[in-house]
């Protein structure tokens, strides 16, 4: 198989439309150096807190579990299960429901009021 002739047709290609290879060359030249900076960014982003999390030692599992249904003598003693190197708690867990604000122009977002006769 010879590789001659298209290695003859693309390099005519490339010094008849030289303003279009240069700009195409540019845009690729750009483009990757935009990722390797975006790929470097997000390695480095997370590397304090990997360091941290290993120096602390932190924790593998983290549980929440409903107080009503488990006492603290149970869950004491999950503590003593195998292959559990370390426990802590139990930490009292507050959950907040947020409801956002009307946007702005909304007015009254309640039903639509009825006017007196």
């Amino acid at each position: 198989m010879n590789t001659r002739p298209v290695i003859k047709a693309a390099s005519g290609g490339v010094t008849r439309h030289l303003t279009q290879t240069v700009v195409i060359f540019l845009v690729l030249l750009i483009s990757t150096a935009a990722a390797t900076l975006g790929m470097a960014l997000l390695a480095n982003s997370s590397g304090p807190f990997d360091r941290a999390f290993a120096a602390q030692h932190g924790a593998d599992v983290t549980a929440a579990v409903n107080s009503a249904r488990v006492t603290g003598t149970q869950l004491a003693a999950t503590s003593r299960l195998p292959r559990v190197t370390g426990a802590a708690g139990p930490f009292p867990e507050v959950t907040l429901q947020l409801t956002p604000p009307p946007p702005p122009g909304a007015g009254n977002a309640g039903p639509p009021r009825r006017r007196r006769p």
